[in-house]
């Protein structure tokens, strides 16, 4: 058996013509049992997390953009301190992650965000995101599966840093199945939070956020670029 690695179902479709991300809005159900709890296309309160990793050139950038169009009660960034940003985490609704990403395929409990140069373990999500309705995580890898095919794993096993924030008890998450290419993240995510505050759903704001890529960058329309954003619910 292997890893269930990065798998999209966006890239996938027919030997000629369009992958499947580019004919319908597609979105990953973390529970048979669903969630039909309503979701607001406006946050009460937002959080927004952004990166001081010089390596991630468009990162802080996208936090601040993010930022300008949810009016958060506060930009996390740099000069955050971890309790400073623990306190509004636990408020937020919606919240936004713009940073690094590790997942251990090891042990998933040691997947982690790195913040001002602190983890921000996937353990400790449930936690801190207990208010949330949507957490986006606009960062590498944070929803590349650790579950081995065809094995259903133990207890709580978790599947990247998307089954922690659903476990939090969020109605949506925004994800990456890949390494996310900074500044393409930095694009799709200011096209889907303008398409979601207009009124549409996040799967189908992330649907149009990517088919808006796609038109705006041509030359970058393999899937690779974009099919590994993904939504789940």
């Amino acid at each position: 058996a292997e890893y269930f690695n990065g798998l999209s179902f966006d890239a996938r479709g027919p030997l000629y013509g369009p992958p499947l991300g580019q004919q319908h809005p597609i979105v990953y159900v973390a529970s048979l049992l669903g969630n039909d709890s309503p979701f607001a296309t406006s946050p009460r309160q937002a959080a927004v997390v952004g990166s001081n990793n010089s390596a991630l050139k468009e990162a802080e950038q996208e936090a601040i953009d993010v930022a300008g169009l949810v009016k958060p009660s506060v930009l996390l960034g740099s000069n955050v301190s971890k309790s400073r940003l623990i306190q509004e985490l636990r408020t937020a609704d919606w919240i936004h992650f713009a940073t690094d990403g590790v997942i251990d395929k090891m042990n998933p409990y040691r997947s982690h965000l790195m913040f001002n140069q602190e983890q921000i373990l996937g353990v400790e999500i449930p936690s801190l995101a207990a208010s949330a309705t949507m957490v986006v995580f606009s960062a590498c890898q944070s929803n590349v599966a650790t579950t081995v095919i065809g094995q259903s794993g133990p207890p709580g096993f978790a599947r990247g840093l998307s089954m922690f924030a659903h476990a939090a008890g969020a109605r949506w998450v925004i994800a990456t199945l890949w390494k996310a290419d900074d500044a393409v993240s930095h694009r799709i995510m200011l096209a889907y939070y303008k398409y979601l505050l207009s009124g549409e759903s996040p799967g189908v704001a992330l649907f149009h956020a990517k088919e808006q890529f796609i038109k705006d960058n041509p030359q970058q329309k393999d899937p690779w670029y974009w099919s590994g954003y993904a939504a789940s619910a």
